[in-house]
């Protein structure tokens, strides 16, 4: 049986699932379809680095976002980039 902490833990890793994915409906239905896929199959198995990273993504406009994603430009941040393939070999 979960102590109470674990349960706490628990739920509020699934709200904050649920809130990422969320924030994964964009304006953009190539980002829609590649984040809300990405983060329902992939969530449980990110870092917390991956985690922030994916925070800092979504802070960004679409078109900024989706020129990353597709590997027309570079981040600075190297976990962004690292997330980045995460993400792209994940549509494979």
């Amino acid at each position: 049986m979960l102590n109470q902490k674990q349960t706490q833990q628990q739920a509020q890793k699934e709200h904050q699932s649920k809130r990422l994915l969320w924030r994964c409906r964009r304006g953009l239905l190539e980002l829609d379809i590649m984040l809300g896929k990405f983060v329902a199959q992939q969530y449980e198995t990110l870092s917390d680095a991956h985690i922030q990273a994916l925070d800092s993504l979504l802070a960004m406009p679409d078109n900024q976002f989706l020129d990353l994603l597709l590997g027309r430009e570079m981040s600075r941040n190297e976990r962004i980039n690292q997330l980045l393939q995460v993400i792209r070999n994940a549509q494979q």
